[in-house]
């Protein structure tokens, strides 16, 4: 009764057959499998109880019948009335049973269900096919035989390809390449699909790649074309690297054999006693032999953890009969196992309790450790979505020949449409999107790359759903199927709209860059001709002190036009770099409007123009840096001189506005800024449309300059202007905050000093520089040396023991740094003053000298009254 006990409650389907395949026997689960009671299975045969089935089923026990011989692990798919029209897999393993002569008498089935592992597997694999096809990695390998040549021609794929420029492969490279344990295999399974045995030729073997290695693959063919005769004469086949699906088999058979091994352990105990019955299976999976264990307490000997408090497990036996769940049990060797259970009570025996373990350890190992991968897949994909996302990029797959697509959420946010919520996206959706002038060069692009296949790349421009005009890179490939069809293309398209605006501000800037060199050139160059022209007016002038004096003004008025030029590239330098301190005070508003006035009045006197001031009545002041404010001014009045005709009129006036700010206004009525120049009217080097003598001249820093100041000042500017040959107005708005009690006035104020005659060295390779400086110097009582290089100036220094000198940094050889660092160690000279000449005079450049020994730093070309500035604190010292 024990035994019928057991096999009516195994978990695994049991039935005996007779030889006419009608069922002698079959336990419960089988019945419940097949959807028909116990009694509707006894004395009816397959067909009539599984019809579906049958037909394999009935191959394999004909089999058995004919031959005897057990087959074991045979897989069975087909539905069953539990189930009708749902496909089930079970893994079935029959044995013929024999009576005392040998003769066979019936067959023993017994069936497991592995629908739920094989739906677990083909997930993974379905996964894994998934990933490997959006990486672009098939590895598929194509060749056709020309049966009656033996030539082999290889058509697609490269990892199994011959390198180009080999020799001709034939049929017999193809056999040797085989695996030797695998070729006669191969060889038998292609020899019998040519003879028409198989329709398909399918064989599972290794091959060796070019590199030499051994690659498992899965080869499949048929013949493709036969001759007149009806022989086969062209067999196309493809090889698929199967090796990790291969090594994650052997490693799924690994964990099934031992799943099997310790799968059926059945025992017996009683409620008040210990074990009484202990299976071979339960031998195997605990390690106690059958001897060991008999009337030992089971969970005392296993050390059972239960998922729920013992007395409810037997509560629920003794109402229901049985209880199902996970334990943890301990083999002998001290494993811990967690096991499938299933208690039940012995029928017609109180007390006593039938026990199956099925061992599911490495099962729940394995659904944690595909748990895990699902887990990291997720991680993955979300990191790939927010990469897409900050690299503003989308996937996308279009299929031609049913014109579906795929977009990832990426590309209907390029396109700033409704995200569709199963990724649909249509093509012809997404082109009619994309520019007319661009359609043509696209068009052609994808035409190209569906007759010749290869990969993709187009560049264009589409207009999103909004209106907005983007740049696209796209880039993809074409993939083939095994008719070497286009299937589908495939690619990534990436917002390159920032891209091109930095080529096209690059291109600008180039293009500006280009016109400011050619335009500092031809300032240097203007004051060149009048300078010359005054030296030569000096040579010939003698004693006549009229054109003497014309001459020193032409030389003077140009090289202060140079030094104004280099200025305003130095101050441009300073503020971008933010090297400007500004010097705030309250500052009357009236002085640095008439300083800017007086400073622009010459050339505004020469063109006979109009110049009108409107300052608010009252004591109207800022918190400024008055010497800015100046400059700011005075560069708005100096640009709207330059670009209002003769008897042109210029107003500048300035108030008090409500909102707490003063608002500075300079307006003309010359010739106006163009609407294409308005937006970049700030920008450096920016001027509107010149002439070629470029009367007005100057760089185009002077409003680069204002604005930047503006803004340091917490201010705004802008400018207005109706187009070219209408005036333009230019507004400064400052902040009023912060004013002081105190108005002090900014004027500048220079006091007149009396020189003691000082012994002055003047050192500078620029014998022309050196000569004029001296000669100045000299005028006034100086006594004068002039040296033109390092070596001199020592050897002077040593002679005459200068109290001042002058010193080029540039000097040729010996530079200016190291003559000082000798001048100080010299005896008589050391105590001199030394004053550096550069035209570097950066915070930086100034700071180089002061710690080499320098007393001051005077930027090249020397104003002389800075240069009586340094005479004075020596002639205190």
């Amino acid at each position: 009764m024990e035994l019928t006990s057991i096999y009516d409650t195994a978990p695994v389907g049991l039935a005996v057959l007779d030889t006419n395949l009608r069922f002698l026997r079959i336990n419960q689960r089988l019945a419940e499998i097949n959807g028909l009671s116990v009694e509707k299975h006894i004395g009816r045969t397959v067909a009539e109880v599984i019809p579906d089935i049958a037909p394999q089923a009935e191959q394999i026990l004909k089999t058995i019948l004919r031959t005897g011989e057990p087959l074991h692990d045979v897989e069975v798919r087909g539905s069953v009335p539990s189930q009708p029209g749902v496909e089930r897999i079970w893994l079935e393993q029959f044995s013929p049973l024999l009576d005392e002569a040998g003769g066979i008498v019936g067959i023993s089935v017994v069936a497991e269900e592995i629908t739920e592992r094989r739906r677990l597997e083909e997930a993974v694999r379905s996964g894994q096919r998934r990933l490997a096809l959006a990486l672009g990695a098939a590895r598929i390998v194509m060749w056709e035989w020309n049966i009656a040549s033996g030539e082999v021609r290889f058509t697609f794929g490269d990892w199994l390809s011959p390198a180009p420029g080999t020799r001709q492969v034939t049929i017999e490279d193809i056999r040797d390449s085989i695996h030797p344990d695998d070729r006669e295999r191969a060889s038998a399974a292609l020899d019998t699909h040519l003879a028409g045995g198989t329709p398909v030729f399918e064989c599972e073997l290794r091959i060796r790649a070019p590199d030499g290695a051994y690659r498992w693959s899965l080869t499949r063919g048929s013949v493709t074309a036969r001759d007149a005769h009806g022989l086969p004469s062209v067999f196309t086949a493809f090889h698929q690297d199967i090796t990790e699906r291969r090594q994650a088999e052997a490693d799924r058979r690994e964990q099934a054999q031992l799943l099997e091994l310790a799968s059926d352990a059945i025992f017996v105990w009683a409620l008040d006693g210990g074990i009484e019955r202990w299976n071979r299976g339960a031998e195997l999976l605990y390690g106690y032999a059958a001897g060991e264990v008999r009337a030992v307490p089971t969970h005392t000997l296993l050390q059972t953890e239960f998922p729920t408090p013992w007395a409810r497990i037997l509560a629920q036996l003794e109402g229901h009969g049985q209880w199902r769940g996970e334990l943890v049990h301990r083999t002998k060797d001290g494993r811990r196992l967690r096991v499938q259970a299933l208690m039940q009570r012995v029928e017609g025996q109180p007390g006593r309790i039938l026990e199956i373990t099925r061992d599911v350890t490495a099962e729940r190992l394995a659904q944690d450790r595909l748990a895990d991968r699902e887990h990291q897949l997720r991680i993955y994909r979300d990191r790939l979505e927010v990469a897409l996302a900050a690299g503003r990029m989308g996937v996308w797959e279009w299929r031609p020949k049913d014109e579906t697509g795929y977009w990832s959420p990426q590309i209907f946010d390029l396109l700033e449409v409704e995200r569709a919520a199963d990724g649909r996206g249509s093509i012809n959706d997404f082109m009619a999107r994309v520019l007319v002038q661009d359609r043509a060069a696209l068009d052609a692009q994808i035409a190209r790359v569906l007759e010749r296949g290869g990969d993709f790349e187009a560049q264009f421009r589409i207009r999103t759903a909004k209106g907005r005009e983007r740049w696209i890179l796209s880039r993809g490939c074409v993939i083939h199927d095994e008719r070497e069809q286009v299937s589908r293309l495939v690619g990534v398209n990436l917002d390159i709209t920032d891209h091109k605006r930095l080529e096209q501000a690059l291109r600008e800037t180039d293009t500006r860059r280009n016109e400011f060199l050619a335009m500092l050139g031809h300032e240097l160059r203007n004051p060149l001709a009048p300078i010359t022209n005054a030296v030569r007016l000096l040579e010939k002038a003698g004693h006549e002190e009229d054109r003497r004096a014309t001459a020193v003004q032409i030389i003077k008025r140009q090289a202060q036009h140079m030094a104004r030029l280099v200025d305003d590239l130095l101050e441009v330098s300073r503020i971008t770099q933010g090297r400007i301190e500004l010097r705030m005070q309250n500052v009357l508003v009236a002085t640095p409007v008439y300083a800017a006035i007086e400073a622009s009045r010459p050339l505004a006197r020469d063109k006979q123009q109009h110049i009108d001031v409107h300052i608010e009545p009252g004591d109207l002041d800022v918190v400024a840096d008055p010497a800015r404010l100046t400059q700011i001014i005075s560069n708005l009045v100096m640009n709207s001189v330059k670009y209002t005709p003769r008897d042109g009129r210029i107003q500048v006036s300035a108030r008090a506005a409500e909102d707490g700010h003063l608002e500075l206004k300079v307006e003309d009525n010359g010739v106006g800024i163009s609407q294409e120049l308005m937006p970049e009217v700030f920008d450096m080097f920016t001027q509107d449309k010149r002439t070629i003598d470029r009367s007005e001249g100057g760089l185009g820093l002077g409003l680069a300059l204002v604005k930047r100041l503006v803004e340091l000042h917490g201010g705004t500017v802008d400018a207005q202007s109706a187009g070219s040959g209408r005036g333009a107005t230019f507004t400064v708005r400052l902040p009023q905050h912060g004013r002081r009690q105190e108005l002090r006035p900014t004027a500048l104020r220079k006091e007149a000093v009396d020189l003691t005659p000082l012994s002055i060295l003047v050192v500078d390779d620029n014998r022309d520089a050196a000569d004029t400086l001296a000669a100045l110097l000299a005028i006034d009582g100086h006594r004068l040396s002039v040296a033109y290089d390092g070596t001199q100036a020592l050897d002077m220094a040593r002679r005459e023991a200068p109290e001042v000198v002058f010193l080029d940094l540039g000097l040729p050889g010996m530079d200016g740094f190291e003559v000082a660092r000798q001048l100080r160690k010299m005896p008589g000279a050391g105590s001199a003053l030394l004053v550096a000449l550069s035209g570097y005079a950066q915070a930086a450049d100034r700071a180089a000298t002061q710690g080499s020994g320098f007393d001051d730093h005077l930027a090249k070309p020397a104003d002389l009254g800075q240069v009586y500035a340094v005479l004075a604190r020596r002639s205190v010292r």
